[in-house]
């Protein structure tokens, strides 16, 4: 998840924007992934100022 969310475009340079609604989505998805493997599953809590700043 770290690799994808905190990701630079290598034309432009600039960090990747997601939108909020795809992020939950890749967290959805990871925690399957984790669950399968009885790992540790990523928090689904999100810091409001976060989200303001990239929507």
């Amino acid at each position: 998840m770290h690799v994808v969310i905190n990701s630079v475009l290598p034309v432009e340079g600039k960090k990747l924007q997601i939108r909020k609604g795809n992020v939950v989505e890749h967290k959805i998805w990871a925690n399957k992934v984790l669950l399968h493997h009885k790992l540790p599953l990523i928090s689904m809590w999100q810091d409001d100022t976060y989200l303001e700043a990239i929507e």
